[in-house]
């Protein structure tokens, strides 16, 4: 039986991205969506640094939002190196995209006021620690204490605003490379050598 992929050879330029951009939409409703958990690259001094994170909103103008800890290492990579690259994989349907951008950092602004109330539960606990993310400790227990205010202090929203999109559906011998590159308000397309 032929794989059943999300793009398929005869799809056109505006229908490869209609595809991405619901797939993107859906990864931040649907809990088990192969695009939900995303890998983040940033660098500073020449390393890259890339890691896990979530996918929490796709925006109406082409932003991804992820959340974090504005103590983080990734957050002092983004201010001193904007650029940012994140990788999705959907290894059931075989599609990879990769977007290249700039990032934001939004901390304590309109954009994390919208966004803060809905961070329930034990989630209000990943940017509430006393001490930050990635700190050495003599024992676990002290990366287990949490400020009583509990408050958004240390909540950053990273938007990361794509320049380029680049996917790749595999599909047997019949591969499918495209990008879709911004140029001012604008995306322009074209298909690539898989």
């Amino acid at each position: 039986m032929p794989l059943k992929t999300l793009i398929e050879p005869e799809n056109n330029l505006d229908q490869i991205w209609k595809v991405l951009t619901d797939e993107f939409e859906k990864a931040c409703t649907v809990k088990r969506h192969s695009f939900r958990y995303v890998v983040l690259s940033t660098s500073n001094e020449g390393n890259v640094n890339s890691r896990w994170v979530v996918l929490r909103k796709f925006t109406a103008n082409a932003s991804f939002l992820i959340y974090t800890d504005a103590r983080s290492e990734k957050v002092k990579e983004v201010q001193s190196n904007t650029s940012a690259n994140i990788l999705f994989y959907n290894d059931r349907k075989k599609l990879q995209v990769r977007v290249s951008g700039k990032v934001t950092i939004h901390q304590q602004n309109e954009l994390t006021k919208k966004y803060w109330p809905g961070v329930k539960g034990a989630s209000d606990k990943a940017y509430t620690t006393e001490l930050a993310p990635g700190k050495l400790i003599e024992n676990k227990e002290e990366g287990y204490r949490w400020s009583s205010s509990m408050d958004d202090a240390h909540f950053v929203i990273l938007e990361v605003i794509p320049s380029e999109i680049e996917a790749l559906q595999l599909n047997g011998e019949h591969h499918v490379r495209c990008q879709f590159v911004k140029k001012d308000t604008d995306w322009e397309s074209s298909f690539m050598v898989p």
